[in-house]
């Protein structure tokens, strides 16, 4: 029994007899063994997505919607998350780049992505406290600032007088500076800490001096001091009310304390995405390997090279930089393909150069013997009448 592809054969065959000859076709039978035909294959539910270039995609982008496990427990990285989606499979559908990328290397990406826009929206909080804290801080701000901790208790001097009006003179003009060390006892009395017995007092003449210099020293060391700077009432300077009120008066912050410790890292709150531990071993302050660029290895090649004074070669570089080497190469195939055109284009003009002289000469010889032919005809009367 003869096989699609024998038949195939056959009708090609008629057709070219009943062309050539005008008789009927006769059925040519086909010698030796069938050719096995390719099954094709099963049917499969498998979706094949390609980008807007035509080029497959790597990944079907359903599989992007599975949670990472590092955000199963952080509800506001997993809504991060979801808005991500339809903006990545967008990117996978229209941009090269990303359509060159696999799965891994996708959710990878996303995976940056997240951690940036929780990064941006906890600085984003940070400076709308900061900016909060200052307006509150501006309301209650007056011309007199009271400076903590700028000397250890007894330590009171003329020279601490010299510097206290030389540092905070840059800032506006000084109308009065004043001193007050709180004893021992009154200082266990008022429950106060050693770093607050000396008091001193600045008072500016504008109140924007005043808020400028708070700025610049508040929790700023001084001879080795944390110093605490709040704001005073003036008319309390003016009537040197001076003695420690510790109800109407700022507490000492932490920092200023000698037996200050700084505290650990924090814990990732809800909504920030967990970082490896500083105390940590390296391996659990590594990033996933799958982050990892290939090419690390080589790019301490190329700064061990550069520092020890070693010819650093582009081979290195490239090793180290995929991007360059691609550039590299992207801009070495412009050339050459700028180079071959500009070959063609010389050789198109001088086959036109060559085409254009023959032309011309055919022209000046065809013109050379349709006059040498009218040089040698005799002259014609025809057509003109005898004149008696």
């Amino acid at each position: 029994m003869a096989t699609s592809s024998e038949h195939a054969v056959q009708s090609v065959l008629a057709a070219l007899t009943r062309r050539g000859s005008g008789a009927p076709a006769v059925p040519l039978a086909i010698a030796g063994p069938a050719v096995p035909q390719a099954e094709e294959p099963p049917a499969t539910n498998t979706l094949v997505v390609y980008g807007s270039g035509g080029r497959k995609l790597n990944f079907d982008p359903e599989e992007l919607q599975k949670l990472p496990e590092a955000f199963a427990d952080n509800p506001k990285a997993a809504r991060e998350w979801e808005k991500l989606l339809p903006v990545y499979t967008r990117k996978a559908l229209t941009q090269t780049h990303f359509q060159h990328m696999s799965l891994e290397m996708m959710r990878a990406t996303m995976e940056r992505a997240v951690h940036n826009a929780l990064q941006r929206e906890k600085e984003d909080r940070k400076k709308k406290n900061q900016k909060k804290n200052a307006k509150k801080l501006a309301d209650r701000a007056t011309r007199c600032v009271l400076l903590r901790n700028l000397a250890p208790p007894g330590g009171l001097a003329d020279a601490l007088y010299d510097d206290v009006v030389g540092e905070c003179g840059r800032y506006g003009a000084i109308q009065g500076v004043a001193a007050y060390e709180v004893t021992r006892a009154e200082g266990e009395a008022k429950g106060l800490e050693p770093e607050e017995a000396v008091r001193i007092f600045v008072l500016y003449e504008q109140k924007e001096a005043a808020m400028e210099m708070r700025k610049a020293l508040h929790l700023n060391t001084f001879d080795g001091r944390c110093i605490a700077a709040s704001f005073f009432p003036v008319d309390r300077f003016d009537a040197r009310d001076l003695a420690p009120v510790p109800a109407a008066e700022d507490k000492l912050p932490a920092q200023c304390r000698a037996d200050h410790v700084p505290p650990a890292p924090p814990a990732a709150a809800d909504g920030d995405h967990p970082m490896p531990d500083a105390a940590a071993s390296p391996a659990a302050r590594a990033p996933p390997k799958k982050i990892l660029p290939k090419y690390t290895q080589a790019l301490i090649d190329v700064i061990r090279a550069a520092a020890a004074g070693e010819e650093v070669t582009l081979e290195m570089i490239h090793a180290a930089d995929p991007v360059a080497k691609k550039a590299y190469e992207d801009d070495k195939a412009a050339a050459i393909e700028a180079e071959q055109q500009e070959e063609r284009r010389r050789s198109r003009l001088a086959v036109a150069a060559v085409l254009a002289a023959q032309l011309n000469a055919d022209f000046e010889a065809e013109t050379a013997q349709e006059e040498a032919a009218d040089a040698a005809a005799p002259p014609t009367t025809e057509g003109v009448d005898d004149i008696d």
